[in-house]
């Protein structure tokens, strides 16, 4: 899975049919229409980038998908000592999130903050550093869950102290190329963009 190169148009058809069988939206409309889907791993491994974000749009109606390493899932630390006394936020999935970010700050720096809509959210308390998958559909709020980057420069190991609930890139180079796709989007499309989070369980890409 290629972090640089633009992937084949295939691979976006193959997010398009993923998201409309969850009955869920994927804009085809227009250039650097963004769409930002969270594949969450099967493997459920907490303190690793395990999961993968795309992102799928067009140009000049051609398609171009990324594919970059993440973690939708909180780390340990914040699963052992959760910030929330009702427990560790963990997003819940599938869902869509309809105009729930911005290009906002997160910490003093660039990233997507949540800010136009609520998200579903399970919530972990017992502290076993074991992320507890909800058999509900969660609770809906506005939790501060951000898509952001883990350290200032270079790339990040473990999520460990950098993850409360939010989704968070490995790399800073990729998080930057990520803001910069999101800005030609805000520049044409204003500053509203839909995250979708989806289980690799449920579709193998």
């Amino acid at each position: 899975m290629s972090n640089e190169d633009y992937l084949p148009a295939m691979h976006a058809a193959q997010l398009a049919n993923a998201l409309s069988a969850l009955g869920f939206a994927f804009f085809e409309e227009g250039d650097y229409n963004l769409n930002l889907i969270g594949v969450r791993s099967s493997t459920h491994r907490t303190g690793a980038f395990d999961d993968v974000l795309f992102c799928a749009y067009k140009v000049n109606r051609l398609w171009r998908t990324h594919a970059w390493p993440i973690t939708t899932d909180p780390g340990a630390h914040y699963l052992t000592k959760p910030i929330n006394p009702e427990g560790c936020a963990v997003l819940a999935s599938p869902q869509q999130c309809r105009g729930a970010y911005a290009i906002g700050e997160h910490h003093g720096y660039p990233a997507l903050v949540q800010s136009g809509a609520p998200v579903r959210v399970w919530r972990d308390n017992d502290k076993d550093n074991e992320i507890d998958w909800g058999e509900d559909k969660g609770i809906e709020g506005w939790y501060g869950i951000n898509i952001h980057r883990a350290k200032r420069s270079g790339i990040t190991d473990s999520p460990d102290y950098h993850s409360a609930g939010c989704q968070v890139f490995a790399s800073r180079r990729e998080h930057d190329a990520f803001m910069d796709l999101c800005r030609k989007s805000a520049k044409i499309w204003g500053n509203k963009f839909t995250y979708t989070i989806v289980n690799q369980w449920g579709w193998e890409y």
